[in-house]
């Protein structure tokens, strides 16, 4: 009788598990399409040119695109202050 009990407990947590976990996906997906929609809103905005992909417009990048975008600008970024302190310390020197 008590294994029935143990088993039949064990069964309601993990049916409670269960909901709980499709409620935290439905959430995320529901924040990332909140996310994708304000992303769009911006661009929009920022830039009219996206648009009417339909009529010649501009496509949405994609994350992948906008993270490969980010990383060449920070790649750029950096090369641009190792070229400029370079350049200070070269300065520094021709000052001795």
């Amino acid at each position: 009788m008590d294994t029935e009990h143990v088993v039949d407990e064990h069964m309601q947590a993990a049916e409670k598990l269960d909901r709980g976990e499709r409620s935290v996906q439905k959430a995320l997906d529901e924040i990332q399409d909140i996310a994708r929609g304000m992303r769009e809103k911006i661009v929009d905005e920022k830039n009219p040119s996206y648009k009417d992909v339909e009529r010649g417009g501009k496509k949405m990048p994609s994350e992948s695109e906008m993270q490969e975008a980010v990383e060449r600008a920070r790649a750029a970024d950096s090369k641009e202050r190792s070229r400029q302190a370079e350049q200070q310390s070269d300065w520094r020197l021709l000052m001795l």
